[in-house]
């Protein structure tokens, strides 16, 4: 786990980062960086606000493109992920968490810091619920959820239920 102390300091802006280490990048594939983060401390009154970079170097002048912003606002640990941009060239990269502009923030936590190779399309079920027991006769509800981790938008795609030996029972295309 990553730990960003905070500011304390009365009237003093927080401009504090966090650089990863050394990450290896292949030019043409889509690279998907996935963390968590949160509050060190249970309160409401000074969220963590930070910033995704990348860069080539670990040193915060390289850290030159901004991938997005974030907010830490619980104490409990929130699940984030950004696409990073596409390298022309193979070679070494950084990802840096800068932590700005709020004055006295609470400390920010970073664990599970991973970065996953995508394809085009990764469809992965996130929920499905719905009544266990299908009563003859009578229609029932269920409600599926999916997400795209892939880089690209998903189109006529299926959705499958199916029996424990297997048999398929429904089934609806999008």
């Amino acid at each position: 786990a990553l730990r960003e102390q905070g500011n304390t300091t009365p009237g003093k802006a927080t401009d504090d980062w966090l650089i990863s280490p050394p990450v290896y990048m292949e030019s043409g594939k889509t690279y998907m960086l996935k963390w968590k983060d949160r509050n060190q401390y249970n309160t409401t009154d000074r969220k963590a606000q930070y910033d995704i970079t990348f860069g080539n170097n670990n040193t915060t002048e390289a850290q030159n493109n901004i991938l997005g912003t974030y907010t830490a606002e619980s104490y409990y640990y929130s699940e984030q992920d950004v696409f990073l941009p596409s390298v022309t060239t193979s070679g070494v990269y950084h990802i840096g968490w800068h932590v700005h502009g709020q004055q006295q923030t609470r400390s920010l936590v970073i664990k599970d810091f991973s970065i996953v190779e995508v394809s085009g399309t990764d469809m992965q079920l996130i929920s499905f619920t719905g009544n266990s027991l299908a009563s003859v006769g009578i229609p029932h509800d269920f409600k599926v959820v999916v997400r795209n981790y892939g880089s690209t938008a998903a189109s006529d795609f299926s959705v499958k239920l199916f029996d424990n030996e297997g048999a398929e029972l429904a089934s609806t295309s999008y």
